[in-house]
């Protein structure tokens, strides 16, 4: 864990007593960006790119801090625009169960 340039202290996904989830599982984070991408820009998607993102999981449950890793870079501010519109997730709980900040990595979200 580390402190953010906010000062609040931001966990990796393993040093939390359970881990931020997204309404549905991972598989429906995935399917649901694929969906949204797939509907506003069909041109440049390709069912063959891997696409890695790791995000932070605010206390609230927002995604923040979004990074994108794919091939094409021309993706990348699409993906981010697509995270941002997703729905909250269910954030991270310390040992105490109180929510926390924390770094949350996702990979081949379309490949």
């Amino acid at each position: 864990m580390d402190i953010a340039a906010t000062g609040s202290l931001l966990y990796d996904d393993d040093h939390v007593e359970i881990q931020p989830s997204y309404p549905g599982g991972v598989d429906a984070f995935r399917s649901t960006l694929y969906k949204m991408l797939k509907e506003s820009y069909t041109n440049i998607i390709s069912e063959t790119e891997t696409i890695e993102v790791t995000i932070v999981i605010e206390k609230d449950g927002t995604a923040s801090n979004i990074n994108v890793d794919c091939r094409n870079k021309g993706w990348i501010p699409y993906v981010i625009k697509a995270i941002k519109a997703m729905p909250k997730w269910n954030p991270g709980l310390n040992s105490d169960y109180d929510p926390v900040r924390v770094k949350y990595e996702i990979g081949n979200i379309i490949g």
